[in-house]
């Protein structure tokens, strides 16, 4: 019990602490003006029905934010529907996805990388909006980063010596969580592709990759409610301009930074410097990739 103490309040413990309650003031703050907009009168209005209600909503326009309505419901029973009571859960999300992006960074190679990524994250300009917007933007983002931890402790699990037990357990725990993020945003299910791509990659035994895409299957498989029901209510996003060569940049740099002839040339300089520094360490490999090999 004191080892787990000393980690407590461990003076990392401690200097992280206060970091992310820096970083939910800088996010929270101002955040009850301007009014409520139109989407996220649409957040008020399918949290604030009954349970009846916002099934109804989610089974014929609304299914993919379900899950968000039905966390900011029991929210707004507690602490109301004004504009800074449904803004803050998503600086409070955003603010624990600075936290666990430091966690990840920190398993990846160190608590140098932990920290930058964490500070590169919280100053985002698309994460700094996403922390005043009423919707679930912010929850998208831990949940990214969560599953990306995840991933890496799954596969660490399974390239190691434990007993096969535990890593079914770990493998559970993946796939559940999987499945619940694509609950909260559909397109999460995209990263079960990425780190199948990342194990083809680094060459993983073939019993690490069929267990890898045997859970994948059925985390698949759990989401296929939201998935059909997405499908047949595709038409409330009609209106939205599908991707070209023309409009790529806006996906590439608009939506994560913003735009405009200012953000354009910091995204430049941005790339340009990190192009530069790769090359220049190209030589430094992650640490945890090396445990992925048999």
């Amino acid at each position: 019990m004191n080892v787990y103490l000393k980690k407590f309040f461990s003076l990392e413990t401690v200097l992280v602490v206060l970091a992310l309650a820096a970083v939910l003031t800088y996010e929270a703050w101002g955040i009850g003006t301007p009014g409520i907009w139109q989407d996220e009168a649409s957040t008020i209005s399918g949290a604030s029905r009954g349970p009846l209600g916002l099934m109804s909503l989610s089974t014929t326009v609304d299914s993919v934010h379900a899950l968000y309505y039905f966390g900011m419901s029991i929210w707004g029973s507690i602490f109301g529907f004004t504009p800074f009571a449904v803004r803050f859960p998503s600086a409070m999300a955003v603010t624990l996805a600075v936290g666990a992006t430091y966690l990840l960074g920190r398993r990846i190679s160190g608590k140098r990388l932990g920290a930058i990524s964490a500070v590169v994250l919280a100053l985002l300009p698309r994460m700094t909006w996403a922390a005043t917007e009423a919707r679930s933007y912010g929850f998208t983002a831990l949940a990214g980063v969560l599953l990306v931890w995840l991933f890496l402790k799954v596969n660490e699990m399974e390239a190691s010596e434990v007993a096969d037990q535990i890593k079914k357990k770990w493998w559970w725990f993946f796939t559940i969580a999987s499945a619940l993020a694509s609950y909260i945003f559909l397109y999460a299910l995209l990263l079960l592709l990425a780190g199948g791509l990342t194990l083809v990659v680094r060459r993983v035994s073939e019993r690490h990759l069929k267990a890898y895409f045997r859970f994948s299957a059925i985390s698949a498989a759990m989401s296929g409610i939201v998935l059909v029901f997405a499908f047949f209510q595709r038409n409330q996003i009609s209106w939205i301009e599908p991707t070209t060569f023309h409009n790529l940049d806006n996906q590439l740099i608009d939506a994560p930074f913003g735009h405009g002839l200012q953000t354009d040339g910091v995204v430049g300089l941005l790339l340009a410097v990190s192009v530069a520094i790769l090359l220049v360490r190209q030589k430094a490999r992650f640490k945890f990739l090396e445990s992925f090999r048999r």
